[in-house]
């Protein structure tokens, strides 16, 4: 039996690609078709940081606006609080999922899912080999049969 990979949360064999998830979830190789990548946004902290520092700002900006009579204070009063905002939420980025789907026994089936990219990219390779040995190993045996 050939490993491609062997981590925390998945095992791929030439014979078997295994997610230990609880339930452990095993599938054949040799039983899956069409199996493809897919990439879902599962989330954007920038959303959730810009409300709470709005809500952050706005309990700043809301004695203040009591205190400060001027014009021009309020302005100013403002202007920090939607600076604050700005700055909580620069360069804050999207979370991605990223799933392997396949045919299986004639169903659809998540095959493994991380929010890791390097994981991913690690378990994709390591199924693309395995389904490639599969493939190359069913043909010399359907050749030596005939």
């Amino acid at each position: 039996m050939r490993t491609y990979y062997d981590g925390p949360d998945a095992l791929v064999t030439d014979h078997h690609f295994i997610w230990r998830t609880d339930p452990l979830r095993a599938f054949i190789i040799g039983d899956l078709r069409d199996v493809r990548l897919v990439q879902r946004d599962v989330g954007s902290p920038r959303m959730i940081i810009a409300l709470a520092a709005m809500a952050a700002a706005a309990l700043i900006v809301a004695p203040g606006w009591l205190l400060i009579h001027t014009l021009g204070g309020r302005l100013v009063l403002v202007g920090a609080a939607a600076a604050a905002v700005s700055l909580a939420t620069l360069g804050r980025r999207s979370v991605h999922q990223w799933e392997l789907r396949a045919a299986y026994q004639s169903r659809e089936v998540v095959l493994y899912t991380t929010l890791e990219i390097r994981t991913f990219n690690q378990v994709t390779r390591a199924l693309r080999r395995a389904v490639e040995g599969d493939r190359r190993t069913r043909g010399h045996q359907r050749m030596a049969a005939a």
